[in-house]
């Protein structure tokens, strides 16, 4: 039996369902990398790979017990809390990690994060599509609102005009009133 042959009976490669590079490849060790463990994450929890990135990378590099794998892993953590403490408490990690840590330049010869530059890319693609998105909604939601206010105001606007319209059509039924009258009394006489 050939080495490749013994290598797929124990599970080393796994097949490529699509084609040579599509399939998951096992890492020596059984390890594998970040976008294979936030691709695989975000297929079993039914969301979008940005929402695993970090999880993922952090699960890859740390020991059980918490400490870092090696020191650079520590300072991309580090420089990913750092970021996230300057936005606030609504910072996403996961963009954080993508695209200030492991999107930054010189990391494309080599990859610390465990992110290829293709699925950095993809992901990076992604998160400008949901920028995208939120952008317009957000355009959206201001256009909507100024035109509230431009139909409340016209809606004021309309209703003062409708009072006064109301005002000086019984002003001018009374006098028409008073004048009829006062012609009345003066045939009279």
């Amino acid at each position: 039996m050939s080495s490749r042959g013994l290598n797929l009976q124990r599970g080393q490669e796994c097949p490529n369902p699509d084609g040579p590079g599509t399939g998951i490849s096992r890492q020596r060790g059984g390890s594998v990398s970040v976008d294979e463990r936030s691709m695989r994450k975000a297929a079993e929890r039914g969301v979008s790979i940005m929402d695993c990135v970090y999880e993922s990378f952090s699960d890859i590099h740390r020991f059980k017990d918490g400490q870092y794998t090696y020191k650079r892993a520590a300072d991309v953590d580090a420089r990913v809390q750092e970021i996230a403490a300057m936005q606030g408490e609504n910072a996403n990690l996961s963009q954080i990690f993508i695209n200030d840590v492991s999107g930054a330049p010189g990391l494309n010869a080599h990859t610390p994060t465990g992110l290829a530059p293709s699925v950095r890319a993809e992901i990076q693609e992604e998160l400008r599509t949901e920028m995208r998105t939120e952008l317009r909604q957000e355009l959206r939601e201001e256009l909507r609102e100024e035109m509230r206010q431009e139909l409340n105001a016209d809606r004021e606007q309309r209703t003062k005009l409708e009072t006064d319209w109301r005002e000086m059509m019984k002003l001018f039924m009374t006098t028409a009133c008073k004048s009829s009258h006062a012609s009345e009394s003066s045939v009279g006489i």
